[in-house]
């Protein structure tokens, strides 16, 4: 289950209480009285609105999110590995996927070079992360002559799947 403090960041961060139930997998009956426990302990400034606001765009929930999120990268990787059944490179790198529009080769190389020593790993990571994406329907493009991506809407689709948007 998620920590009580990623909770607490998130409803700092003004998450709604409906929301961070839905991303974190807490029942909301659960969550309710932890918040208020934190605010009565000084951790947590006010308790956020029950849910978004009507019509707030999903692109906006999924963003704000994310960026309350990024500050506990291992939490998120964490989720990724498990939304998606990856191993701990894998997930590394569809966590850059996700944050950026392209990743360089280099980039990834690096990743996967630190922690195995090995140069050509980072092309067998991709083609584990791959074959994984391909049961949820996404997918890894190769941009030659620099490195990978995700089509933007298989980054939301994803990105919705992890927060639970």
């Amino acid at each position: 289950m998620v920590p009580v403090e990623l909770i607490i960041r998130l409803a700092n961060e003004g998450v709604p209480v409906q929301a961070i139930a839905r991303a974190t997998g807490w029942p909301y009956a659960e969550l309710l009285p932890q918040l208020q426990t934190a605010q009565s302990n000084g951790d947590l400034v006010a308790i956020p609105a029950v849910d978004w606001p009507a019509g707030y765009p999903r692109e906006q929930k999924l963003l704000h999110l994310s960026r309350a999120v990024a500050n506990s990268k291992a939490d998120l990787e964490v989720t990724i590995r498990r939304v998606f059944g990856l191993s701990e490179r894998p997930a590394q790198i569809l966590l850059l996927l996700l944050q950026h529009p392209q990743v360089p080769r280099e980039r990834i190389a690096q990743l996967t070079m630190a922690a195995t020593g090995m140069s050509n790993i980072s092309a067998v990571h991709i083609l584990h992360l791959r074959r994984k994406l391909k049961k949820f329907g996404l997918g890894v493009q190769t941009v030659h002559g620099y490195g990978y991506r995700m089509v933007v809407e298989q980054q939301r689709y994803a990105m919705e799947m992890i927060f639970g948007g």
